[in-house]
């Protein structure tokens, strides 16, 4: 006897999705596209977008330049179709097919449906695609928010990413009013006056202040595996520091033998800094531990060994935990920029808490937490949300943007 069987299609299956995804966060699918770089996401997204069609049918529709948008089509759940194909980056071309789709929702007037992160988004592909004129034209739009404004107008002036006709001068000052501090001091680049600075963001420093002498010290925790000329931006924005009273704790992750010269340059460069080299290699969360066990500060952070954090960075984040007895820990907020000191990354906010800012009182927190967990990505989150959860309160966000990452 023969029995029957019926087969499921990709079609019923991206129905069978958008039903339960309808029913849900909206985020929440563009969330797990993104994590899994799932294609198949994108399936669901288009049926979402466009009932009864895939993701080939809404590129033909983008690229075919429609005066107007289809009836059954749904402005919201396309521009997060565009999101996943863009910030997904599985073609060579994925912020040119996203921006396409972006580009037919607003040739269609439709782009203030959307959330403002999509709006944003867009913005951020059209610079990213480099059509400057295409950029200016939308950063007035009341859907991008006044921090993505900032960042962007400052790119648009950044000499090192457009052939701009303003001055250096200008750029840093819409550099400034982009990270958003005006309590402390400006953001600066030091003069290359011999040539040897690799790039911009080996020029950072800021304006000059007053050192604070105080009897509080804080460890400085930075491992490093073979590491480039970036350490030495990195160790030198810690000497910066107005709070002057604090050691380096130098982590050589088992570099090897021809790395020695690149430690001993580093330890000569202040008197408070310590190399500690490791005989074996096993990545930043174990090399952090080891210098964590050696840490002599009442406080301690860490700075990573290709960042660069505000002069004023330790005295920001100290402050409150001498003001308040019972605060375990403050964090702060960071921009993310490349060697141009370009601050638009497409599908980022513009300012983000830094996990790795953490500064905590050490001896309390060592001995009633431990260490960071050297188990997988996201330690310092992970150390984070322990601290507040053993101790009860939650660990200070000073507002500044005190590292750029």
């Amino acid at each position: 006897m023969r029995h029957s069987s019926s087969r499921t299609t990709p079609e019923q299956v991206a129905r069978l999705y958008a039903g339960i995804a309808r029913a849900q966060d909206p985020d929440a699918i563009v969330a797990t596209a993104l994590r899994t770089k799932s294609r198949h996401a994108r399936e669901v997204l288009a049926e979402l977008a466009w009932p009864g069609h895939v993701p080939t049918d809404i590129h033909a529709w983008a690229q075919a330049g429609p005066a107007e948008m289809p009836s059954d089509m749904d402005a919201p759940w396309l521009g997060r179709f565009a999101q996943v194909v863009a910030l997904q980056e599985i073609e060579d071309h994925a912020f040119s097919l996203g921006r396409a789709v972006f580009e037919q929702i607003d040739a269609t007037g439709r782009l203030a449906d959307l959330p403002p992160h999509l709006v944003e988004l867009f913005l951020q592909l059209r610079l990213a695609t480099r059509d400057r004129r295409a950029t200016e034209s939308l950063l007035a739009h009341p859907g991008v928010r006044e921090p993505q404004r900032h960042a962007i107008a400052a790119d648009l002036l950044n000499p090192h990413i457009f052939d701009a006709p303003e001055s250096e001068a200008e750029w840093l000052e819409a550099f400034n009013r982009a990270l958003g501090n005006p309590s402390i001091a400006d953001v600066c680049l030091r003069p290359d006056t011999d040539g040897n600075e690799r790039t911009t963001f080996d020029r950072l420093s800021a304006t000059s202040m007053p050192t604070i002498d105080s009897g509080r010290l804080i460890t400085v925790l930075m491992s490093c595996f073979r590491p480039g000329p970036e350490l030495f931006t990195a160790i030198r924005s810690v000497c910066q520091q107005t709070w002057s009273n604090w050691e380096l704790l130098l982590i050589d992750d088992a570099s090897g033998a021809s790395y020695a010269p690149v430690f001993d340059e580093a330890a000569a460069m202040d008197n408070r800094i310590r190399v500690i080299r490791k005989a074996l290699n096993g990545g930043t969360y174990r090399a952090r531990n080891t210098g964590l066990r050696q840490a002599r500060g009442e406080f301690c952070t860490v700075v990573d060994a290709d960042d660069w954090i505000h002069p004023q960075a330790f005295e920001r984040h100290v402050a409150p935990l001498i003001e308040r007895a019972g605060l375990p820990g403050t964090i702060s907020r960071a921009v993310k920029v490349n060697q141009h000191l370009e601050l638009n990354r497409p599908g980022t906010a513009a300012r983000v808490a830094s996990a790795a800012s953490l500064m905590f009182r050490t001896v309390p927190v060592v001995s009633r937490i431990g260490f960071f967990d050297p188990t997988g990505k996201g330690a310092d989150t992970e150390f984070r949300k322990r601290i507040e959860l053993v101790f009860g309160r939650r660990v200070r966000e000073i507002p500044d943007v005190l590292s750029v990452l």
